[in-house]
């Protein structure tokens, strides 16, 4: 095994281990928007307790061991791995920004200070639907740009459409079940954010 064969082994895993986050995060986001309760969302919560770990280690890993790939090969001559490293970096940012809110929202739990409908309707907060859709949809577009391997300006515009395409699907997707947006306002939850959550 030589050593630049290890290094792409590092990417390729971390590349899944971000692909495997986010698929647990889908399927909690979307057990969450369906909860009745805090208490049933917050099962949600806390399902992969190694996720943040993963989030944290799996992006330098992927910058180190694709700036190193990318230099190896003479690839920083071309636009694409330049356009992806930003990308990625918005995805890292955006992770950040959602797990930050909610680490919040549990430690809030925990401590009492806040009653179970505001922490329901904090989960139901449009932001975190937002930053999920544009994490995959990002993600999607890196994974065309290692294939593709396009110009600047097709690089800069799959990635445009890549983001376009998941805010759309967040705000045009994020209505909750009529049952659960009744219960919410049963729960003092502000009608206006049972509507864009």
């Amino acid at each position: 095994m030589t050593f630049f064969s290890l290094v792409f082994f590092l990417h390729v895993v971390a590349a899944l281990s971000i692909f495997a986050v986010l698929v647990v995060e889908v399927i909690a986001l979307t057990r969450i928007r369906r909860a009745l309760t805090f208490e049933e969302a917050l099962r949600w919560i806390d399902v992969s307790p190694g996720r943040l770990a993963v989030l944290i280690g799996s992006p330098p890993v992927l910058f180190a061991s694709g700036g190193y790939m990318a230099r190896e090969l003479s690839a920083w001559n071309f636009a694409w791995p330049k356009v992806a490293a930003v990308a990625l970096g918005v995805v890292s940012l955006l992770g950040a920004i959602a797990g930050r809110r909610m680490r919040a929202i549990r430690r809030s739990s925990s401590v009492g200070d806040r009653s179970e409908a505001e922490l329901l309707s904090r989960l139901h907060h449009p932001l975190l639907r937002i930053s999920l859709s544009l994490r995959v949809s990002l993600v999607l577009g890196i994974v065309y740009l290692m294939t593709a391997t396009p110009d600047l300006f097709k690089s800069v515009v799959a990635i445009a459409i890549s983001a376009a395409l998941g805010l759309g699907w967040a705000l045009l997707g994020g209505r909750p079940s009529t049952t659960t947006s009744l219960v919410m306002r049963d729960v003092g939850i502000p009608f206006n954010e049972a509507k864009n959550p």
